[in-house]
């Protein structure tokens, strides 16, 4: 249709209409503009809201519902306990004692655990040194991984590995000092992966590439430069693991990371980088030195392990290892004095006496590395660094007593001047 065939009423605007005119527009079919209802007469009213007397859902019917209204009278107590975070003025806090006044009162929730999202408080772990009460220990000892199982361990087992990983020793110490420390490097390599992949299981992100770099060449550079090298190759792995962090590689907390990178090139590195020095010795003495202190310590580990095995009774540190024994250890001792006096004492530069000195020494330096590595295990929860030697766990578990030996062996040797005479 023609726009100028229609007929238009200036006047005419929209109007809304009620359920009954509607209904009636509906029978009567389409309506034109000459059967629409001529719009009301006069002024309109304005439209205000709310209407208390009228409804537009009905035509203006004053019978309509009428929608609930807030009054303003009524005390709204939700609105008195948010206002306090609305009047509250911001607090600059950098010191410890700006913690000690909380933003809230934290009172009335401190006796409802639903208040703080229904978590029952936590319950710390009883001391057993605290609470001698065998209930007490049964669940410390529940909550703690036992990471000394030798009543569940495969003896047989074990003892198979042991002779195997013993010959390929024997065969690199035969070959010299050179295959020797290619031996010594693989192996605090592999310790040093199972270190770092200990720590991020326990949620820690080091700057794992720079562990397993830095470890191997600080034993490499300590058997070329000796003790000249540590002030670069520890320098070096400081820095890097600074730099990890710095150039973006990782950004995950980087204090506590960094600081966990540098403690593992420490305890594996620096510490395993005494078998380097003990392998340049002069005079061609090296893997004499350091096959004495591999087997005075090998014999103090299985004297303890069998003494305490069978007669050990007296807790040696309950909370850190709870397998250890005052018998085990003076088991170990024995063991180790015994070795030393009749085998490393046969073996070049070792006399009689540096021997039995091996001897006390290792079995001072033994158990305290032992012991320490089962202080991280229980710290990270774990019960074994890896299991890749059936019976022993991993590399780590393996050799954490040498950890300790090595460098008082090497001390022990500067001390009595052996094979420098």
């Amino acid at each position: 249709m023609d726009d100028r065939d229609r007929t238009s009423d200036p006047t005419e605007g929209v109007r809304i209409i009620g359920e009954d005119e509607a209904a009636q527009a509906i029978r009567s079919g389409p309506t034109t503009s000459s059967s629409r209802p001529k719009p009301p007469e006069g002024t309109r009213p304005a439209l205000r809201f709310p209407q208390p007397e009228h409804s537009l859902a009905h035509g203006g019917d004053a019978t309509a519902a009428q929608p609930p209204m807030m009054s303003s009278d009524e005390p709204d107590d939700d609105l008195d306990a948010w206002s306090s975070f609305a009047t509250g003025s911001p607090r600059w806090r950098d010191q410890q004692t700006d913690w000690e006044q909380a933003d809230f009162d934290t009172t009335a929730m401190a006796d409802d655990p639903a208040a703080l999202g229904g978590v029952a408080p936590h319950r710390p772990l009883p001391d057993p040194l605290d609470d001698p009460e065998p209930a007490a220990i049964d669940e410390f000892l529940a909550y703690a991984p036992d990471d000394d199982d030798e009543m569940g361990r495969n003896v047989v087992v074990a003892l198979l590995v042991a002779v195997a990983f013993g010959a390929v020793a024997l065969f690199a110490f035969s070959q010299g000092a050179a295959a020797t420390v290619v031996l010594a490097a693989g192996v605090l390599g592999m310790a040093a992966a199972e270190f770092f992949k200990t720590v991020q299981t326990a949620g820690y992100q080091p700057a794992t590439l720079v562990g397993l770099v830095g470890v191997p060449a600080m034993v490499l550079a300590a058997y070329w430069q000796g003790e000249l090298s540590y002030p670069v190759t520890l320098g070096l792995g400081v820095v890097t693991s600074f730099l990890w962090f710095l150039t973006g590689v990782s950004r995950a907390r980087p204090t506590e990371n960094a600081a966990i990178t540098i403690f593992g090139l420490l305890y594996v590195g620096f510490l395993g980088s005494f078998a380097a020095l003990l392998l340049r010795w002069p005079g061609g003495h090296g893997t004499g030195l350091l096959l004495g202190a591999v087997l005075a310590t090998v014999a103090y580990d299985t004297g303890g392990f069998f003494v305490g095995r069978r007669m050990g009774r007296s807790p040696l540190a309950p909370e850190i290892s709870p397998n250890k024994t005052y018998e085990g250890l003076l088991g170990g001792l024995i063991a180790s004095a015994a070795v030393c006096l009749a085998v490393v004492s046969q073996v070049g530069p070792w006399d009689l006496g540096a021997a039995l000195a091996l001897a006390v020494v290792a079995s001072v330096a033994a158990p305290l590395g032992d012991l320490a590595e089962s202080m991280i295990k229980r710290d990270l929860g774990i019960k074994d660094t890896s299991s890749i030697l059936p019976g022993h766990g991993g590399f780590l578990d393996r050799f954490d007593s040498l950890l300790f030996v090595l460098p008082a062996t090497y001390f022990v040797a500067r001390v009595l001047d052996l094979g420098l005479s």
